[in-house]
């Protein structure tokens, strides 16, 4: 991942992984002028908005100025590969309100020990 930053007017991210990229910023213009610039050195091909990359997905609303991402297939891909696909499902067994703190971790060598046994 490569951050560039002009001052404090706008941010540009470019996120390269092999010959997948993904450029992200706030300023279309500049983004355009790193697309040039990088048009001039290496061969690539402008394959429009973002959709799907490194196994994610993404959804965007404009409008709403919403930005989403999904990695629900590699999830699937997991599930299968450890034979549990078919599994039910469940919601979460702790209520999203409980907070959770390292402090409350076992401590004693005994309690490290009981916890071990618990999948």
């Amino acid at each position: 991942m490569y951050i560039w930053q002009e001052a404090d007017e706008f941010r540009i991210y470019l996120i390269l992984y092999v010959d997948d990229m993904l450029i992200a910023s706030s300023d279309r213009a500049e983004i355009g002028k790193l697309k040039r610039q990088l048009h001039e050195k290496f061969s690539m091909k402008e394959l429009g908005d973002a959709r799907h990359i490194l196994g994610m997905r993404i959804e965007r609303d404009r409008t709403k100025k919403i930005l989403k991402l999904s990695q629900f297939e590699n999830i699937k891909k997991v599930l299968r590969w450890f034979n549990i696909d078919k599994s039910k499902t469940t919601h979460t067994p702790l209520h999203t309100s409980i907070r959770l703190y390292d402090r409350e971790s076992p401590s004693l060598a005994v309690e490290k020990e009981c916890m071990d046994k618990i999948p």
